[in-house]
């Protein structure tokens, strides 16, 4: 009884956070509404919006785009992430400390601020950064190079947050491997394949799996530096559901086309989380 009790806090803030908005979701994904009806009369629909997105060559495009800019992001910065964090295990540790707090700047401002910060950098009419760097043609005009750009903001934003990730899993080496390696005179190439790479891969193979989890729904960056364009070049799959739900004021096909996207990352997700876990054991096992 005080068990549960002590838990019900936390089962309420579930309910009105997570079950409530998705039974709302779930219901309003099953139903239409006419919004030029005063009476605000919901009619049935049952899956008929689960079909029609099947076929919905917009919803298959964003997800598309969405797939190449996460995988895209969360590699680069997966790997940058790594070079950086090792390259800053040569710092002294007052220089450390200072990379470590600059990194954190970053990490720490919110996607839309990152969104206005560039979109007034490189305007094509009055952007500062466009105007130093004298392009000839500005990079938020051209399709290739607004979505490219695009790669490059999030790299900006979420690179040190991997850096840092990898940083602190690098301290976490035994100091004995690391003088194992000293006396056997490896090489960098030989110690980080030896002793650094087996420890932090499953710390790596999260933090990439975390980065393409948020890059594969990102909203409030594209929106505000690019608001999906130029013409649909960088309309993501968060970006065309709430075109489709408001704009289009079709509240019920972008419920279900939010929910089926709910359900590919949840799935990706587990699989993803399934096939690191089960390196868990053989690490602690080699360590």
């Amino acid at each position: 009884m005080q068990r549960g009790l002590m838990l019900a806090p936390a089962l309420v803030l579930l309910t009105l956070i997570v079950l409530l908005p998705f039974g709302l979701a779930l219901w309003d994904s099953v139903h239409a509404m006419d919004y030029t009806d005063p009476s605000g009369v919901h009619s049935w629909t049952g899956p008929e919006s689960y079909h029609e997105l099947v076929h919905d060559s917009g919803f298959r495009a964003s997800l598309g785009r969405s797939l190449v800019f996460a995988l895209a992001a969360a590699g680069l910065e997966t790997v940058l992430g790594l070079g950086l964090g090792l390259a800053l295990t040569h710092l002294g540790p007052r220089a450390r400390l200072l990379a470590q707090q600059i990194l954190l700047i970053p990490v720490f401002v919110a996607p839309a601020t990152v969104g206005l910060i560039w979109y007034l950098l490189l305007h094509p009419d009055f952007g500062a950064l466009t105007w130093i760097i004298g392009l000839a043609r500005p990079l938020l005009v051209s399709p290739g190079t607004t979505f490219l750009t695009l790669i490059a903001v999030d790299l900006w934003q979420w690179t040190p947050f991997v850096a840092l990730l990898v940083l602190v899993a690098l301290s976490r080496i035994w100091p004995e491997l690391e003088q194992a390696a000293t006396l056997d005179r490896l090489g960098w190439v030989r110690r980080f394949v030896a002793v650094q790479a087996p420890s932090i891969k499953v710390v790596l193979g999260v933090a990439g799996i975390l980065r393409f989890l948020e890059a594969f729904k990102l909203y409030d960056t594209v929106k505000i530096l690019t608001g999906g364009g130029p013409g649909t070049a960088t309309e993501m799959v968060s970006l065309w559901i709430t075109k489709t739900t408001f704009d289009q004021t079709r509240l019920g096909y972008g419920a279900a086309a939010t929910l089926v996207l709910d359900y590919l990352v949840i799935a990706v997700a587990t699989l993803l989380f399934a096939l690191i876990a089960s390196k868990l054991p053989r690490q602690r096992a080699e360590a």
